[in-house]
C-alpha cells in the first residue's frame, strides 16, 4: 500500500475525523475516540463488514491468535498510528472471536487461561476479580458522559467471551455446548433495546454456567464426574442433589474399573454397552431416571461421555 492509498482508505472510512488531532489527545481522550470509532464502524450495515475490512487492511497474518501490523501501518509509530493499529486490534479481537486481543485493546485484565483447557471454571485465571466485576468493568468501560451508553462494543465483547466458553465445551462437554449453543443463536436485532436485552441474556448464560461448574467442584465432581452429572440431567443448569452426585461419582468409578477388568484395547463398542448397563444399575441404586431401553438425550450424552472417556484412557 502506498502512502497515497493509505490516505485515501484513512479518509474513507474516517470521513469526518482530522486523524492529525490524535497526536495532542491526552490518553483518556485517544481512548475515548477509539470507543466512539469502533462503536460507529460496528453498528454500520452488513454486520460489521466496513469494521472487519478496515482491521484486515491494518492487520494481517491473524492466525492462531497472533496478529502482525501491515508496513503501511507498522512504519507509523506517533500517537494517532499506534491509535490506528490499536482500533484495528479492538475490531479483529471483536469480530474475530479473539477475546484477549479486544481485552488487550481496551486496557482490560487478560484472560491467562487456554480456553480448551479450563474456561469458564476457574475463576482467578479467567477472570481475575470475578466475573460480576469483570461485567461492572465491562459496562463502566462503555459508558459515556452525557451520552447514551454504548451498545454495539459491550454487546460484542460479551458475545466473544461466551464463544470462548463455548470453545471450552465443544472440547469438554457437550450438555454445556447445547446450552450455549442456544443462548448465542440470535443474530439480527430491530433497535439497540433488543441488543442490549440480548447482551444481558448472553452475559446471564455465562455467568450460570460458571457458578454451575463451581458449585460441581464444591461438590467433589471432577471434570468427568461433572460431565456425567450434566448427561444424567440432560441439561443444564439444575440443583444439585445428593444422590445425583454420588451416583455421576459411582459411574465414574465403575467405567475405570471396567476398563481394568477385561481388555477392551479393540472393542469400544462393547465397553460402552457394558458401561451403560452398569450405570442403568447404579441410576437405579440411587433413584435417578436414566433409560438404557430406548434412545432419550441422557443416553445419548452419557454414551457420549463413555466413548470421550474410554478414548483418552486407550491407547
Amino acid at each position: 500500500m502506498t502512502a497515497e492509498q493509505k490516505n485515501t482508505f484513512l479518509k474513507q472510512v474516517f470521513p469526518n475525523l482530522l486523524l492529525d488531532k490524535i497526536n495532542a489527545m491526552s490518553d483518556d481522550e485517544r481512548q475515548s475516540l477509539l470507543f466512539e470509532q469502533a462503536e460507529r464502524l460496528l453498528a454500520m450495515p452488513y454486520n460489521g463488514d466496513v469494521a472487519r475490512f478496515y482491521a484486515y487492511t491494518v492487520l494481517k497474518d491473524m492466525e492462531d491468535g497472533e496478529v502482525t501490523v501491515s508496513p503501511a501501518f507498522a512504519s507509523d509509530d506517533s500517537q494517532c498510528g499506534c491509535w490506528l493499529v490499536r482500533l484495528a486490534k479492538l475490531l479483529a479481537g471483536l469480530l474475530n472471536s479473539n477475546v484477549n486481543l479486544a481485552l488487550e485493546a481496551c486496557g482490560l485484565p487478560l484472560f491467562t487461561t487456554d480456553a480448551a483447557q479450563t474456561f469458564p471454571t476457574d475463576d482467578k485465571h479467567v477472570f481475575p476479580d470475578g466475573p460480576t466485576k469483570f461485567h461492572d468493568d465491562l459496562l463502566r468501560l462503555f459508558m459515556r458522559q452525557n451520552h447514551k451508553p454504548y451498545v454495539y462494543l459491550p454487546l460484542y465483547m460479551v458475545k466473544v467471551i461466551c464463544k470462548r466458553a463455548l470453545e471450552w465445551a465443544m472440547c469438554h462437554n457437550p450438555v454445556i455446548q447445547d446450552y450455549f449453543a442456544q443462548q448465542l443463536h440470535k443474530s439480527s436485532f430491530k433497535d439497540d433495546t433488543e441488543r442490549d436485552k440480548y447482551r444481558e441474556e448472553c452475559w446471564e448464560a455465562m455467568l450460570n454456567i460458571h457458578n454451575h461448574l463451581v458449585c460441581g467442584r464444591e461438590n467433589g465432581l471432577d471434570e468427568d464426574g461433572q460431565f456425567i452429572i450434566d448427561a444424567l440431567w440432560g441439561f443444564v443448569p439444575y440443583p444439585y442433589e445428593d444422590n445425583y452426585v454420588t451416583c455421576a461419582k459411582e459411574i465414574k468409578n465403575a467405567a475405570q474399573s471396567l476398563l481394568h477388568e477385561r481388555d477392551y484395547q479393540e472393542n469400544m463398542k462393547e465397553y460402552v454397552k457394558t458401561v451403560l448397563e452398569k450405570s442403568s444399575e447404579i441410576a437405579g441404586e440411587h433413584d435417578v431416571d436414566f433409560d438404557i431401553h430406548e434412545w432419550n438425550i441422557s443416553y445419548s450424552y452419557l454414551a457420549y461421555w463413555i466413548e470421550y472417556y474410554y478414548g483418552n484412557h486407550v491407547k
